[in-house]
């Protein structure tokens, strides 16, 4: 049998009761927190006359607002350039990232040292779902743009303590190269440029399937739990694919991983899944 590399094993193997004190723990105190100070969340919730004492248990979930990616982007329209979704005096804040705009004008989304922290202890669990371990070497072939997936993943394998290899600016026939002569275990990238490099492989006579690589972080774009895909990037590459899922406005809240590659595990320590029809 397996051995399970857990990160948190105390969270990770907690009864179904200690996930729901756990989660109402963390949503009661989050409640209170952005009704005292995010300008954005008071009025909301001024609108439909909710205050946060009135949620008194998760069965309460039903009584919260939905809140819309759009509202969120009509607030930055008529609050440039941040909008007031911030919970925090605008001098605490220390990351920017903003979302591809693949739906509309891109979503600007500041971060606190605190809450980057957060958004890496929540990849730690996510990387070790998949398997990354200690001695891995994790190669990241994007440039460093404004998008939140790698960067996340990056922050990640950092608090773990993993080797990362950084390839921006790099041109694919340089990556391999470097993924070969650093032997690297872990490629975090889009389903789309893992097939880009494996052409560029296949070009420059470079055998992607006896390399190093193990595993395939795959997210930005559907991938991992498309089999067809799954399985021509697995053949391809000789290597386990893993999707990455989340938002940039709340983070990672999904995962595959090593012992059930066809679902997504929700992360239910830090997100609560409310399921509607």
């Amino acid at each position: 049998m397996r051995k399970i590399d857990y990160f948190d094993q105390k969270v990770e193997t907690a009864s179904r009761d200690e996930i729901r004190v756990l989660q109402f723990q963390k949503l009661e105190a989050l409640l209170k927190k952005v009704h005292a100070s995010n300008l954005f969340y008071q009025r909301k919730f001024s609108r439909h006359g909710i205050t946060p004492v009135e949620i008194r248990s998760l069965d309460d979930l039903h009584k919260l607002p939905f809140t819309t990616k759009r509202e969120f982007e009509e607030d930055q329209e008529k609050n440039p350039p941040f909008g007031t979704n911030l919970t925090e005096p605008l001098e605490n804040y220390v990351q920017y990232h903003q979302t591809s705009g693949t739906t509309g004008k891109p979503l600007k989304f500041l971060d606190t040292k605190e809450s980057w922290e957060w958004r890496g202890r929540v990849a730690c669990y996510i990387l070790k779902g998949a398997g990354v371990k200690k001695g891995d070497r994790v190669l990241f072939p994007f440039n460093f743009g404004p998008y939140t997936a790698f960067w996340i993943m990056y922050e990640g394998a950092y608090q773990l303590g993993i080797l990362i290899i950084p390839t921006g600016g790099w041109n694919s026939l340089q990556r391999l190269q470097c993924i070969i002569e650093n032997q690297a275990t872990v490629i975090p990238t889009t389903p789309t440029y893992a097939l880009t490099l494996a052409r560029a492989a296949e070009e420059n006579g470079i055998d992607l399937a006896s390399s190093s690589v193990r595993s395939l972080l795959l997210t930005g774009e559907p991938g991992a739990l498309i089999p067809h895909i799954r399985e021509k990037l697995e053949r391809i590459w000789n290597a386990r694919c893993f999707d990455y899922i989340g938002l940039t406005e709340v983070g990672t809240w999904g995962f595959q991983c090593i012992e059930e590659p066809n679902g997504v595990h929700i992360l239910e320590s830090e997100f609560i899944a409310e399921i509607v029809d």
